[in-house]
């Protein structure tokens, strides 16, 4: 899959911001034809020649791609890649709004979204054109017609052909629903074809929640609230598992090779112990209210109750807890005497997460019956259990097997931390699902103890913040890659669209010109054996990361509009210097206060100086001993032929 482009046509400036319009702007080296609009016979001939950069392991993995976003602050860059989301979302919208997901349309501009999937036979160009609900979607320039996806069926079916797009951007200010507002303040020709219920920001919303069973084309990472604010908190206990488990699975893989390997996922540490903790996040009284909202949603038992009450839910859970006691014995799935307390904390959490399913995933909702008496619970509860003991281990029942994992255990008994030796992957088959199942479930805080290279300890909870962002932002991508992977249901997406915004974020500069090495390494050693391709977009100020992208692959931006490819200088294997100066548009080399004083000193230096003013004068002795701390010898050279020394 290849991101080619896109066509802004036309829209309103609170969406298209200082984009240019009736412009392209190619993502891709793919330029306009003598009618200014993009050349579809070189997309249609269009082949990556850069590809063997980031494809070097003789391992079946995904094809990958990179191309990067650069441009100075307000340049347009987060106008482009929020029309991206939107053409994106609406393209979700086009297929599967008619089937009754909760998908926003985005409204206020008129553009084309370019993309290429290519199979063992063909390259395929896709064109989506999006026009305020006047949307058409072309394969190889020939529109699809309402037909193509009058049923869920066949729209999951095409989707399969599509992409699946992984937004991560850390940023404070990004996502903030309050700056997608209407606001005709702001508008620079007054119109009234707008409002705020159709500029809004509401499009937003579902895009950071994947209870869809990921149908819906595109997730934005990390999950935020209506006011882009991000739950550090929250955030932060689920990245630990996710971490840890790939910490686990790297370690595991470099055992073979070399016990003493310190590039378990991230360079200069190795996992030494597990630490846990039980939590009060699942306790009988905490699920109860989560309970109380997950009942009021699920079919077949919502109908029974005008009002939940305590008493209900207690029922309700009972059911559950009876059903899965009846399934563990007939399955014979614990084989040990389980601890009395152990055993009822995981039957209960059990219980409630098989609920969230139910209430969450239409998959599940087909072994329930549209209507049920309360005699009915426990057998149309085991239904849904069997259904799903007899799938995978997927990304819905992946804490299911964990509990289950860890109710047939002994290690996580006795005490709160043991050596990760003893962590075994589930069926002892080394993925990050596997890896997670073998983790303690929910019910538990975790932290990793680190072994550095120095043989100093360290945790994930001690770490700067700059190696937390790096863990967590590769770690979540690590984990939707490892979901859609091991996804049973259609749509089962096999090209994949990163797009990682700003990513130097909290990352010294060694950190970034490490990353994509690092990115590449991590996605090649997970085996994502089910996809295909993944192209990966990075937004970025860093040169670090651009030394490793060709000049074809970087889409550069100044003031609104691209900048033709073949007037950029080669990025790829270039100096830092050389790439501030010209992908980056850096006017100077040295700091604006330094190269405003230095100026200053020149241009009075130049002068008779029996003209000086008094001012001057005074500005000549308060910096003339600026000549002792000058870097370059260049400019202390120039400085004092111009007769000003410290002396």
């Amino acid at each position: 899959m290849t991101l080619l482009g896109i066509y802004l046509y036309d829209g309103t400036e609170l969406v298209t911001k200082n984009l240019k319009k009736n412009t392209w702007f190619p993502f891709a080296p793919i330029s306009v034809d003598s009618n200014g609009f993009p050349d579809l016979n070189q997309m249609k001939n269009f082949i990556d020649n850069t590809s063997f950069l980031y494809n070097q392991s003789n391992i079946k993995n995904p094809t990958i791609s990179i191309n990067c976003l650069v441009g100075k602050n307000g340049s347009g860059k987060s106008a482009l890649l929020d029309l991206l989301y939107r053409l994106i979302n609406n393209l979700s919208y086009y297929l599967l709004g008619k089937h009754g997901y909760d998908i926003e349309y985005a409204y206020g501009f008129k553009a084309e979204l370019y993309f290429s999937i290519s199979n063992k036979k063909t390259n395929n160009i896709f064109c989506f054109f999006s026009n305020d609900s006047d949307d058409k979607l072309y394969k190889n320039n020939k529109e699809y017609i309402a037909s193509d996806f009058d049923s869920i069926y066949k729209t999951k079916l095409f989707l399969e052909k599509m992409f699946y797009t992984i937004v991560t951007n850390y940023s404070n200010y990004s996502f903030n629903q309050l700056d997608y507002l209407y606001n005709k303040n702001l508008l620079q020709s007054k119109s009234n074809k707008y409002s705020r219920k159709t500029i809004n920001g509401k499009w937003l919303t579902n895009l950071f929640n994947k209870n869809d069973s990921y149908t819906t084309p595109l997730v934005i990472t990390p999950y935020r609230n209506s006011f882009g604010i991000i739950d550090v908190a929250k955030e932060d206990h689920l990245a630990k598992n996710r971490i840890i488990s790939a910490l686990l699975l790297f370690y595991n893989l470099n055992e073979s090779e070399d016990k003493e390997k310190y590039d378990s996922f991230i360079e200069g540490y190795k996992p030494a112990k597990l630490s846990f903790r039980f939590n009060n996040y699942y306790d009988i009284n905490q699920l109860y209210k989560k309970l109380q909202k997950i009942i009021k949603i699920i079919p077949g038992i919502k109908e029974n109750y005008k009002n939940i009450s305590y008493e209900n839910i207690k029922n309700i859970l009972n059911s559950m807890n009876d059903a899965w006691q009846d399934i563990i014995n007939e399955k014979k799935i614990i084989t040990t005497n389980v601890p009395l307390k152990k055993f009822q904390q995981s039957i209960n959490y059990l219980s409630y997460k098989t609920l969230k399913i139910i209430s969450w995933y239409e998959l599940y909702q087909k072994e329930f019956p549209t209507q049920l008496s309360e005699t009915e619970y426990t057998s149309s509860f085991k239904k849904v259990i069997n259904a799903l003991l007899e799938r995978p281990v997927d990304h819905i029942s992946i804490k299911i097997f964990q509990t289950l994992n860890y109710m047939q255990t002994t290690i996580y008994d006795k005490r709160n931390t043991i050596n990760v030796d003893l962590i075994k992957p589930y069926k002892n088959q080394h993925t990050i699902d596997n890896y997670l199942v073998a983790l303690p479930p929910p019910f538990f805080n975790l932290d990793i103890i680190l072994s550095k290279k120095n043989k100093e300890k360290t945790s994930i909870s001690k770490m700067s913040s700059g190696e937390k962002q790096f863990l967590y932002s590769l770690s979540y991508i690590i984990y939707h890659l490892a979901n859609l992977n091991s996804k049973n249901s259609k749509p089962n997406y096999k090209h994949i669209l990163l797009i990682f915004d700003e990513v130097e974020l909290y990352l010294h500069p060694e950190w970034q010109r490490l990353y994509i090495s690092k990115l590449l390494t991590v996605i090649q050693k997970c085996h994502f054996s089910k996809i295909e391709s993944i192209n990966i977009l990075i937004a970025t100020h860093s040169p670090f990361l651009l030394s490793d992208i060709p000049s074809s692959n970087i889409l550069a931006l100044t003031e609104g509009n691209a900048c033709k490819k073949e007037e950029m200088k080669e990025s790829f294997c270039a100096n830092y210097y050389d790439l501030l100066s010209n992908q980056f548009f850096l006017d100077y080399s040295i700091g604006e206060r330094a190269r405003e004083i230095i100026y200053k000193l020149i241009d009075i230096a130049r002068k008779n100086k029996d003209k000086l003013t008094s001012d001057e004068k005074e500005f000549l002795q308060t910096n003339k001993q600026i000549i002792e701390i000058i870097a370059d010898p260049f400019l202390v050279k120039t400085l004092q032929t111009l007769g000003i020394n410290n002396d």
